[in-house]
């Protein structure tokens, strides 16, 4: 049976995020932050010390208590991205099963 795996808040603009980044970083894990193809720019994180929790909820309001905090030019960066989510991953331990879903970021106010 499928359990909760990870989460990962995913932020897509035309915008360079890499001042976001930055700002985040001091928080949470970047996975990658660069050039998305022709979708501009995407940046990718983690919670730090994310296998320690088996509850999605928790990791969503740690995301949340994080993008909270954010001001200037990275809450700018954030407010004005064309896409901002939390994708949820659930499987199985051998990944013989796996269901990605996104929790978009007007659900997370």
């Amino acid at each position: 049976m499928p359990r909760f795996m990870n989460a990962d808040l995913d932020v897509i603009s035309t915008s360079d995020l890499r001042p976001l980044a930055d700002v985040l970083e001091k928080d949470m894990f970047l996975l990658h932050c660069g050039p998305n193809g022709d979708a501009g720019f995407l940046a990718r994180f983690e919670i730090e010390g994310a296998d320690d929790y088996c509850d999605p909820m928790a990791l969503i309001q740690k995301f949340c208590r994080v993008l909270t905090t954010l001001q200037g030019n990275a809450e700018k960066l954030w407010s004005e991205a064309e896409e901002r989510g939390i994708d949820l991953g659930f499987g199985t331990d051998d990944r013989s099963e796996w269901l990605q879903r996104t929790l978009p970021s007007d659900m997370m106010q």
